[in-house]
């Protein structure tokens, strides 16, 4: 964004972090692989190899998904907060995300378990703005937000 004279980011541009040593991504509790898997990919971008942007393009999130997880180090996870977060498709649900399933039990199910598959179904409900829920559940949970007391029946999700 442009505001004055002044370009702000929301995201530091990618050469800042390709000669990142692994005591940083180590203190951000990643592993020395993750920080190479990151240093990789920045590389990529920075060299204009691999293009996010064009990722917008794709017709949905699945294909975006499948050309993703063909990138060292990405797997579906990484690929669905990535869409999420970062091309801000808000139909992009993150199932496979421990904390994503834990809210949805938390707050929908009375401490009942819920696998990925079963969150994917829960999340249905959504619709086309189920990525969103997700994250604002998260944002409710940071801030120790509960929804009243549970009232909201629990939904059979695992067909």
């Amino acid at each position: 964004m442009t505001l004055g004279k002044d370009t702000w980011y929301c995201y530091p541009t990618p050469n800042i972090f390709t000669g990142t040593p692994d005591s940083t991504f180590r203190a951000c509790g990643l592993t020395p692989r993750k920080g190479e898997y990151i240093r990789d990919i920045l590389r990529q971008i920075g060299d204009g190899s691999l293009d996010l942007d064009h990722f917008k393009t794709y017709p949905d999130t699945e294909s975006i998904i499948s050309e993703m997880v063909k990138i060292r180090g990405v797997g579906r996870w990484t690929a669905e907060l990535t869409i999420l977060r970062g091309l801000h498709c808000a139909d992009t649900f993150p199932a496979d995300d421990v904390g994503v399933r834990r809210f949805i039990s938390q707050y929908y199910r009375h401490g009942e378990k819920i696998s990925p598959a079963g969150a994917r179904v829960f999340a249905e409900q959504w619709g086309a703005w189920n990525g969103f829920a997700a994250y604002y559940l998260e944002v409710a949970d940071l801030l120790g937000i509960h929804l009243g007391n549970n009232q909201n029946p629990p939904v059979p999700v695992d067909r």
